[in-house]
């Protein structure tokens, strides 16, 4: 008996949504960070260039929310504060975003099992 298996393309699309983890920030606790889609990041990098700001400010406002993920730390109004932190601080919230989405290899892969959970809720 011949038994034919269909293509569940929507557990690929499910799979390949953008992801979610919580990161714990040295000296205030933890944040939940999201990833973007294609399509969104697209969005992200033209409004940069229309406001002629570097993408890396829009991609955080984007990206990092409240440890249970029911709001935005930053808004668009902290993108000079933002600006005028320490490099290092920046760092410790960017490096999180920039291996999330990919942008950026993950120094610790070989060496931690990273569980990342699926992002079902809408931004």
């Amino acid at each position: 008996m011949n038994t034919v298996v269909q293509f569940d393309v929507k557990a690929l699309f499910a799979a390949l949504k953008p992801k979610s983890k919580v990161v714990p920030i040295d000296g205030f606790g933890d944040l939940l960070i999201r990833g973007v889609s294609q399509k969104r990041n697209e969005e992200l990098q033209q409004q940069a260039k229309e406001k002629n700001i570097p993408s890396w400010k829009l991609v955080l406002v984007e990206s990092i929310f409240t440890p249970d993920g029911s709001q935005r730390v930053f808004s668009e109004s902290d993108i000079t504060a933002l600006g005028e932190c320490g490099e290092a601080a920046i760092q410790m919230l960017l490096d999180p975003v920039l291996i999330l989405n990919n942008w950026k290899k993950d120094p610790d892969a070989k060496n931690s099992q990273t569980t990342q959970k699926d992002d079902s809720s809408s931004a």
